[in-house]
This record gives C-alpha cells, structure tokens and sequence, in this order.
C-alpha cells in the first residue's frame, strides 16, 4: 500500500461517524421540533478537509510529470468529479422529489409536477445555486456540492500551477483570513445559508478556508514522518492520536454547543490528519468490507437523510420521539445504502448504453 492509501480504514471510519453527526444537526430541519447534536456540522469541514488533502496529492503528482498539459489536466479533473458524484446527487434529488410528493398528498396540498421540479434541480447547479439564484431545494444540502465542485477544481488548478510554493505560503493565510472572517461575520464556520458582506455565500468560504489548509496539511505531512521514532515515541504518538480522534468525535456529538468547538476543531483534526497521513502503521480493525461499505454511502447520506425524516415524521407524527429517531438513522442509513449501488448499476448500464452508440 501506499503512504496515503493505508490509512482509508481510518478515514473511511471517521466519514461515516461524521455524515452521522450532520445528520444529528438537522434533526430540526427533518420534523423533529429540536437539533439533537448542535456541534455535528463540524463533520462537513472534515470531509472538505480530506477533499482538499487529496486534491492537493493529485495536482502535485500531475505537475511532476512532463508530459501532461495543465488546461487539460484541469477540464478532466472536473469531468471525473462530475462523474464521480453528480449521478448520487440527481437519484438524490429524485428521491428527494418523490418523497415531497408523498407528503404532500398526506397534507392533500397540490403535488409540484415532477419534471418542474426536475428542471429547478438543474437549476440548481452550481454555480447558480450557491450565487444566491435559488430555484427547488431537493436536498437541503446542496450547497455541500455546489461549494466542492467550485472549490476543488480552484485548489487543483492553483497547486498545478504554483506547486507547494502555494500551499505551504499562500494557502495558509487565505485559509486563516477566511474561516477568522467566519468566525466575525457569522458567529462560526458552520454555514448559515448567507453571503457575507452581500458578496460570497459563506459555505464558499468555507469550504475554501478547509480545502486550502488541507492543501498545506499534505505539504507538511509529506515532510514530516512518524516512523522513526523509538518505541516508547510510538506509543505517545498513538495515544496522542486517539485523543485527537475521540476529541473530534466528541466535539460533533456533544448534545448542546459548547462555545469553542469551531475554535479548537480546525487545529484539531488537522493535527489528527497529519499524525495519521505520516504514520505508516494502521490497525487493520477499520480494514473490514463493513467498513468499506460504510463509508460509500456517506455522501449519500447527506443528501437523503432530511427528506427520510421529514417522511418519517408526516406518516407517524404522534409517534415515540426515541422510535422516530432510530427510524430516521436505521432508514437513511439502508436507503443510502440502496441508492448508491442503484446508481452504480445504473451508471455502469449507461455507460456500456453509450459505448454501443458510439461504436
């Protein structure tokens, strides 16, 4: 395996506690009448993290190589992403569409037609979404999505083109300017769906501050290494790194706001990122097929749990607070599931579809 390859049982683990913890933010959003876990929307900012760590990774090792053309490397690293993740976003938002509907004839008010809703969904394409130009919100979560696909290309490009001298000089200061303007104008770095100063949608910034410290976290872990510490160093780096990792989980899974989470989050899950990318040596108890399964459908999750409560909460609004919530995890959980091999399936037909076409 390679360095950063051995340590995906870690992050895969880590992905799908994290989609739980948003998941616990929007329990208000959802139906519930309540947000259950106030500190679970630091989980987004450790999957922008992640992005922004292997972003970085990719764009460095395309630049080492002579013969690849920077405009091209660019446009294809965006189609992958397309490819990569906008077929889970549309059977979302058609999951999302179709459980509207359903709510809707409970509360017997008129049913959107599905492909007027269909078409504000593309609408809702980034760029567009996140300038504030605002058509049907299928997933409540979409900004997530339209703040990557800006993002990352942005952070590939300027690594492509300025190398480390980028991410270990500009990045941190842009990253340190961004989420301390955050901090000022919105009381955090969690997004509330507002444009600071009327300008930029704050989950730009966001995800701009988190992407471009990731950025400078690769530079600065594949400097540093952890292997050639004694034995008793071993040690303190791994009880420093489950504290770091407990400390993390924690902060998103606290029941009330703590006041410092988004103070002291960033510093540390970078310190976590950066032990566990140097470290060469990982417990294979997070290298399970469960695990693996797990963390494929965290993405998913986010997109379909708040339309999975809100559904939950329409047919059986009188229920047990503690049953409805178990639904909303157990049922989110096994409709991702379902929907991501559904949309793999679906996507491995089409393109077998195409290639027939073409030939």
């Amino acid at each position: 395996m390679t360095k950063a390859s051995s340590h995906n049982g870690y992050l895969d683990f880590l992905k799908f506690v994290f989609a739980l913890g948003v998941m616990g933010v929007h329990t208000e959003l959802a139906g519930f009448g309540f947000t259950m876990l106030r500190g679970g929307y630091l989980g987004v900012d450790f999957f922008f993290l992640v992005s922004g760590y292997f972003t970085t990774r990719l764009a460095l090792e395309m630049r080492r190589r002579k013969d690849v053309d920077h405009q091209d490397a660019i446009v294809r690293y965006f189609i992958k992403q397309i490819k990569r993740l906008y077929p889970f976003y549309f059977v979302s938002c058609l999951y999302g569409f179709l459980v509207r509907s359903v709510i809707n004839s409970l509360a017997a008010t008129p049913i959107e037609d599905l492909s007027m809703s269909f078409g504000w969904a593309i609408f809702d394409l980034i760029p567009v979404q996140i300038q504030g130009i605002c058509g049907f919100n299928p997933t409540q979560v979409q900004w997530y999505v339209g703040a990557f696909f800006v993002v990352s290309p942005l952070l590939f490009a300027l690594v492509l083109r300025y190398g480390e001298s980028f991410s270990l000089t500009f990045a941190p200061i842009i990253s340190t300017f961004l989420i301390g303007l955050l901090q000022m104008k919105c009381g955090g770095i969690r997004s509330n769906g507002v444009f600071v100063d009327g300008i930029v949608f704050d989950g730009v910034l966001r995800a701009v501050g988190d992407m471009f410290l990731a950025s400078t976290l690769y530079s600065i872990s594949a400097r540093f290494s952890c292997t050639q510490l004694k034995k008793a160093g071993t040690v303190v780096v791994r009880l420093v790194m489950l504290g770091l990792g407990m400390g993390m989980i924690w902060m998103c899974f606290v029941p009330s706001s703590a006041g410092y989470s988004d103070a002291i989050f960033i510093p540390v899950i970078f310190l976590y990122l950066l032990l566990l990318f140097s470290w060469r040596k990982y417990s294979a108890i997070f290298d399970t097929a469960l695990v693996q399964e797990l963390q494929k459908i965290s993405v998913v999750l986010f997109m379909i749990h708040i339309k999975t409560g809100q559904c939950i909460n329409a047919f059986w609004y009188e229920g047990p607070l503690p049953m409805k919530l178990f639904l909303y995890y157990a049922c989110s959980i096994l409709i991702a599931w379902g929907l991501y091999y559904l949309t793999s399936f679906a996507t491995v037909q089409l393109r077998k579809g195409m290639q027939l076409l073409v030939k």
